[in-house]
């Protein structure tokens, strides 16, 4: 797998590919620091997505993203803006019907049709609806054909709404003046107006531009507690075509490998 720090441009081709209104600042004049600081404090790591800064929507609506930082430390931000790294499926199905981030998910999947066993604590789940989900394979991991699991379907949420098992987007954004990329995890309710923005917001490959990210409180209804949902827009701000290859090569791909390493090709 290529390795960020490995792929991190020299200075020259930094130099070469500068310009002044560059919305990122590693392609603005003078941005060889960064990349040098980059590149030593990595010290030839491989990136994980889980390893980034994680921004989330805050549960029970609001209209700021918590930010894990990492170590325990958090932060938090009215709005999100920078150049897209990627739109990744990821899914989680835990032993508890809610949710919770202090807990390991029992199945991780990250394509939507196979997940592995990442917790074998299997709470409330039914072990013969997984047993008779579970994929044949010569692998180390359980897998399990995430499209077989009730928990997947509508309806088998709690109190018969939504799904159980939680399907997620993770958007790599990397910020104006960062060198690492944060990880915005989109929660299903964000999920649809993500795809359609996706879809339809961009005239390039989505790391040419830069987009920006708030949040928008929606009240309670019809027994649905309030919460907050994502609002996605596309910044006139964009890379040039040569600025945008780096960025594929030295994000873009990266993030992308490493993450599909965790799916099963059957």
């Amino acid at each position: 797998m290529n390795e960020i720090a490995k792929t991190a441009p020299t200075m020259t081709e930094l130099i070469a590919l500068s310009t002044d209104d560059a919305p990122l600042a590693i392609f603005r004049p003078g941005a060889e620091r960064m990349i040098e600081a980059m590149t030593e404090n990595l010290q030839g790591d491989v990136l994980e997505l889980h390893q980034l800064p994680q921004a989330k929507v805050p549960g029970g609506g609001g209209d700021r993203f918590k930010i894990d930082t990492g170590g325990g430390a958090t932060e938090s931000d009215e709005e999100i803006i920078g150049v897209p790294l990627g739109f990744l499926n990821c899914g989680y199905l835990w032993g508890a019907e809610e949710m919770g981030d202090s807990e390991k998910p029992v199945l991780i999947t990250h394509d939507f049709r196979y997940a592995y066993m990442e917790n074998d604590d299997i709470g409330t789940l039914d072990a013969d609806i997984l047993e008779a989900a579970r994929v044949e394979t010569d692998d180390d991991k359980a897998w399990f054909d995430w499209n077989k699991l009730p928990y997947t379907e509508f309806g088998s949420g709690k109190n018969g709404k939504g799904k159980r098992a939680k399907e997620f987007r993770l958007i790599p954004i990397l910020r104006p003046n960062k060198t690492l990329p944060i990880v915005v995890r989109v929660p299903p309710a964000s999920v649809q107006g993500c795809d359609n923005f996706r879809r339809g917001a961009f005239d390039m490959a989505y790391y040419y531009h830069t987009i920006r990210l708030t949040l928008q409180t929606v009240p309670a209804s019809a027994g649905t507690p309030e919460y907050s949902k994502i609002v996605f827009e596309c910044l006139p701000d964009t890379l040039t075509y040569d600025q945008g290859q780096m960025l594929k090569g030295l994000y873009v791909t990266t993030l992308r490998e490493r993450h599909d390493a965790s799916t099963l090709d059957v």
